[in-house]
């Protein structure tokens, strides 16, 4: 983390290979990060410490809070994007994509929907509760970002 004002280091987040995502949680208390070493982790901004290491089969290419900062999610090389509960650590979800590697996933402003990007060519929007695929939106290349508006129209 580095300060705005100065651009001085004022913490190190460590991983054992390259950092693909980092998010912060609406409070600024936490930050997750995904990396290649098949691990999303969630660090204490203030103190440092590491509070949950996520294992995935697979490099963690994205990673974020939902906006109350109960879940987190990812997207992986491995096809599959999850939701853990931030408190425990424990997998709530995984959705699969066919056929590419998740390269984006992000939450709506109210949490309701999960959308993620593949290397597939395409973005898919899911229920977060029921888990259910409610739109695959077709592309022409691979879809390496994905994101709602603040007011969920788009």
């Amino acid at each position: 983390i580095f300060d705005v004002e100065t651009g001085k280091e004022l913490k190190r987040f460590e991983h054992m290979g390259r950092v693909n995502s980092v998010d912060f949680s609406a409070d600024g208390r936490l930050l997750c990060t995904g990396s290649k070493d098949k691990h999303a982790r969630i660090f204490d901004v203030e103190t440092g410490k590491e509070l949950k290491c996520l294992r995935h089969d697979s490099e963690v290419n994205a990673a974020g809070f939902s906006a109350d900062g109960r879940l987190l999610c990812t997207g992986s090389r491995d096809e599959r994007a999850r939701i853990f509960e931030v408190a425990t650590g424990k997998v709530l979800k995984r959705f699969n994509h066919d056929a590419g590697m998740v390269w984006a996933a992000g939450f709506s402003a109210d949490g309701r929907f999960l959308c993620t990007g593949s290397c597939d060519k395409t973005a898919r929007i899911f229920d977060v509760v029921t888990g259910k695929e409610v739109k695959r939106l077709k592309q022409d290349d691979e879809v390496l970002a994905a994101a709602f508006s603040a007011d969920g129209r788009f």
